[in-house]
């Protein structure tokens, strides 16, 4: 699949534009701050409905409008779709895809599956476990049809469990805590089948990319004792529960733990190799998602001149072109875009103060 064109107003520093891609590389170079970031994130935008600079939409939109606008058309499997999203300073949104309105963003991400490769990305290592759950998740809303609805299941059981034992009325024969139960052992199950995938994928994508890291590993922890149920950890941990006033065991608290020759990843890479290991995480997520969906995503890949030396980079993108999948990448200079990207396959865009110009 790829994007075949796209409109984008009122993001950031950003004029309003429309362009056309090529279907494998698209390159734009510009000095920093000229708006490459902002593009990519306009598309970033689109397909999973937030912006990965900000969590919320207010500094996303240009200051001197209300709203932002983002479309474009998309083929994907042969049939080609147009996909847009307005989004409001006050957080309503307006989704559309082929002329018709729709009310989740769930239905504009299914279509338009996105890796991003971002200068963010250590979070993935240094960070808590939230963005560690969410790049699994994120995975498995395109691999796996009933994630979503169980996924929304688990969270209001959750968040019904967690107000009942901050009033203290809770107890272990409520209806709903199977449930809860239910739904969690469901989820965690769909998580670590896919971080076996996943997993094995890594580690090749890790040593392709520097056989320093043939040792990483990716662990999961699903939350909880694995010797038990989780209906039985939620009834001994009850008590202990009401105390705290919260739900300490489930998937809720699972992680992707990263290990380096036994030890956490976190404590013995360098910079150079964490940035390393984050773009063999996301490499192994779009080999994951194009080996379960038939087809590569999309990839928006920002600065990579800039995280990583010019070997690795190039290494990098010898995999991007491998996957044969369509690419959006950004730098500061065009030679090293060029210099990187293998081939003619590409368009070439100069993004300056703002505008974007298509020069190949």
């Amino acid at each position: 699949m790829h994007v075949l064109s796209a409109s984008v107003s009122g993001i950031r520093n950003l004029s309003p534009t429309a362009l056309s891609f090529h279907p494998q590389g698209n390159l734009l170079f510009g000095l920093n701050g000229s708006g490459k970031t902002s593009f990519l994130e306009s598309l970033h935008l689109l397909a999973v409905g937030r912006s990965f600079r900000n969590a919320s939409i207010r500094p996303v939109i240009s200051h001197d409008c209300d709203t932002c606008l983002v479309t474009a058309k998309i083929n994907k499997a042969g049939k080609v779709h147009n996909l847009g999203m307005e989004r409001h300073r006050n957080g309503e949104s307006v989704l559309r895809i082929d002329a018709h309105n729709v009310a989740a963003r769930s239905s504009l991400a299914a279509l338009l599956p996105v890796v991003m490769l971002d200068t963010e990305g250590l979070a993935l290592i240094f960070d808590g476990p939230d963005n560690r759950r969410r790049y699994v998740d994120g995975t498995l809303f395109h691999v796996e049809p009933s994630f979503l609805a169980v996924w929304r299941r688990y969270q209001r059981a959750l968040k019904q469990r967690n107000a009942g034992l901050k009033r203290a009325i809770i107890s272990n024969d409520e209806a709903w805590l199977f449930d809860l139960a239910r739904a969690g052992e469901s989820l965690t199950n769909s998580r670590r089948q896919l971080v076996a995938r996943l997993a094995e994928t890594f580690q090749d994508m890790a040593s392709t990319l520097s056989p320093a890291l043939a040792g990483i590993e990716l662990i999961f922890k699903q939350g909880w004792d694995q010797q038990v149920a989780l209906q039985e950890a939620l009834t001994s941990g009850r008590d202990d529960d009401i105390r705290r006033g919260f739900t300490q065991a489930g998937p809720h608290r699972a992680d992707l733990r990263l290990r380096m020759n036994g030890r956490a990843a976190a404590e013995t890479l360098s910079r150079g190799q964490a940035k390393l290991v984050v773009a063999a995480l996301k490499l192994a997520q779009g080999q994951v998602l194009t080996d379960y969906l038939g087809f590569p995503p999309v990839y928006l890949v920002d600065d990579i001149t800039a995280e990583l030396d010019e070997s690795h980079a190039a290494r990098v993108c010898e995999v991007l072109q491998g996957q044969g999948g369509q690419v959006f990448i950004a730098a500061v200079e065009a030679e090293e875009l060029t210099r990187f990207w293998l081939g003619e396959a590409h368009s070439l865009f100069h993004v300056e103060q703002g505008r974007i110009t298509t020069l190949t």
